[in-house]
């Protein structure tokens, strides 16, 4: 995936994080997996489980594991 920065003190809030999936990982995800299937996973960083980030990844990314699916922690 190309590089990413932010902006020196940036607070990576939910609609930050949304801007990047929109403009950096999907155009990516898009070209790289080239109508192949691909799963898309998160970590549990707040910005990753807001519901407009998940809503988002619901309806924009092939697969995608919600929030709930995964345990809350590495067993």
């Amino acid at each position: 995936m190309p590089p990413h920065f932010f902006t020196k003190g940036q607070n990576v809030n939910k609609e930050v994080y949304l801007d990047v999936m929109q403009t950096v990982v999907k155009p990516w995800i898009t070209q790289i997996a080239a109508g192949r299937p691909y799963l898309y996973q998160q970590d549990g960083a707040p910005a990753h489980t807001s519901n407009l980030v998940q809503n988002w990844c619901l309806e924009n990314l092939d697969m995608f594991w919600s929030k709930e699916f995964w345990p809350p922690q590495q067993p």
